[in-house]
């Protein structure tokens, strides 16, 4: 008679999201070039040939990854919300200036910019899309006057003209561990950001 006890199946939906954590944690501390499927596999403690049955390929895990680093992430924090009396460009200005120094004073936050900015389109995308979504909420608390599509256009094209302030800024914390007492805008910074805000949104 055999006594050994019968093999449980594998629960797929555990699994596989004990393999996104592991890639997760692997992202933010190593950054996009530290991930792979080996050490995802080690990390999560599964054979890599689970990782293909249950993945496909690196493509598979991307189209999943991006739901599962944002989580516990809050954009909104730190936002500035405009008060009454602020022109338009004024509280876009300072909301735009308090999400750039919350970012670089929270490493997560940090982490997930410095990935954004390494990732493949497929997954910096994801990315951005989440980030974006946060921003958007936090502005449209200060009327702005404009057709929603058309509001979302600019402000999409906004986010991308400043996305290298973002990028420098995360960079020189990371290098220096700190930036200048005026904090993470210069008065040049933000009169270009007032400019660039007025030429967009009025």
């Amino acid at each position: 008679m055999d006594n050994q006890k019968p093999i449980k199946p594998r629960n797929r939906e555990k699994t596989t999201m004990i393999m996104l954590q592991a890639a997760r944690s692997l992202a933010l501390e190593w950054g996009y070039n530290g991930l792979g499927i080996n050490m995802i596999a080690k990390t999560a403690g599964y054979d890599k040939q689970l990782f293909y049955r249950y993945f496909g390929d690196w493509e598979g895990l991307l189209n999943q990854l991006a739901p599962v680093l944002c989580e516990g992430i809050n954009w909104r924090q730190g936002l500035v919300i405009p008060h009454e009396g602020q022109s338009r460009a004024e509280a876009f200005t300072h909301i735009y200036e308090s999400h750039l120094r919350t970012i670089i004073n929270d490493k997560t936050q940090m982490a997930m910019l410095r990935l954004e900015a390494q990732s493949p389109s497929l997954l910096a995308i994801s990315l951005a899309q989440h980030r974006f979504e946060a921003i958007k909420e936090a502005l449209s608390a200060h009327d702005i006057g404009l057709e929603p599509e058309i509001y979302e256009e600019r402000l999409r094209l906004f986010l991308a003209l400043t996305w290298p302030l973002v990028q420098d800024l995360v960079e020189a914390k990371g290098r220096y561990g700190h930036l200048d007492e005026q904090g993470p805008t210069s008065s040049g910074m933000k009169k270009s950001l007032n400019l660039m805000i007025e030429a967009l949104f009025s």
